[in-house]
């Protein structure tokens, strides 16, 4: 907490400010920050987002020892904050559109954009509500099958301003607004986006069986998302993911014939299962780009 009659920083007099004396103003504004790799993403500490914390001492340990740390801010509890990451490269902009409409039919009576809001450095934005008192909550990843926007809360993790992306471009905040509560609208979104894939979990179809008694032809497998996902995880050994990533996607894209939304939740399931360490994690991001990959080659996009 900052001392009587001492002022508080606003986030944008970050953008412009040192990495350093940006992570203790974070500190100070009660948003719990730890580092990251310069230029990237990758946390610098083991245990990532659950290090982060608003202790000045320990902030200017860590950016004494990697004084060109980009700046990490845990989502959820420790910031009070929601996140949805629209990222371009994926979609991100045409999903929050089709978001946006869908949103207001629901009775969202303000555009998803009127709250606190940064420009990412790959060319996204982040949108940043406040964390509500509810009881259920949509997991981290893709935000109702809206590919492109990813959603963060406790858990996660959001790069903040003024980082540098890996590309040079610099995150920088766009307004000072204080976040606005989580549309109601988007949870009504999740709940209905929730509903139509358990109705499809709840027929499937015969090759998606584990019976042993039940024998899939060669071209059954081979249009079975399942079955490629097992095949991945099976040899995808930490310094093999990649390149399983990029098999799956393949596979998912040409063999099955998934639509970009189907392949991507398996993409997902394949982060989710594949071998992890904990100072080596696989990325969601790599996966993803190797979708992309899959989907342009298949289609010329």
């Amino acid at each position: 907490m900052p001392r009587p009659g001492v002022s508080l920083p606003t986030l944008l007099s970050l953008n412009s400010a040192p990495l350093a004396g940006a992570a203790l103003a974070y500190a100070q504004l009660g948003i719990a920050v730890f580092p990251l790799v310069p230029r990237a993403k990758e946390p610098l500490v083991a245990g990532s987002f659950y290090q982060a914390t608003t202790a000045a001492s320990q902030i200017q340990r860590w950016w004494k020892r990697w004084p060109q740390a980009n700046i990490g801010i845990a989502t959820g509890k420790p910031s009070g904050w929601w996140v949805l990451d629209i990222d371009p490269r994926h979609g991100g902009l045409c999903s929050l559109e089709a978001m946006e409409r869908h949103a207001r039919d629901w009775g969202a009576p303000t555009p998803l954009g009127a709250t606190l809001r940064q420009l990412t450095g790959g060319g996204g934005v982040h949108l940043v509500y406040q964390r509500p008192p509810v009881d259920l909550e949509p997991p981290n990843g893709c935000f109702a099958g809206y590919h492109g926007i990813d959603f963060k809360k406790g858990g996660g993790y959001v790069v903040g301003a003024p980082s540098i992306h890996p590309t040079g471009g610099v995150y920088q905040w766009q307004n000072d607004a204080l976040p606005a509560p989580f549309p109601p609208a988007l949870l009504d979104l999740f709940i209905e986006y929730r509903q139509r894939q358990f109705s499809r979990a709840s027929m499937p179809p015969v090759s998606h069986t584990r019976s042993h008694e039940v024998r899939q032809s060669d071209l059954d497998r081979e249009r079975d998302p399942e079955y490629w996902l097992h095949a991945a995880l099976r040899h995808a050994a930490p310094g093999r993911r990649h390149n399983y990533a990029l098999f799956l996607a393949i596979q998912l894209v040409e063999a099955v014939g998934c639509s970009f939304e189907e392949a991507e939740f398996w993409m997902r399931e394949y982060v989710a299962q594949v071998a992890n360490l904990p100072t080596d994690p696989y990325d969601l991001e790599d996966a993803l780009d190797c979708l992309a990959y899959a989907w342009n080659r298949c289609y010329g996009g």
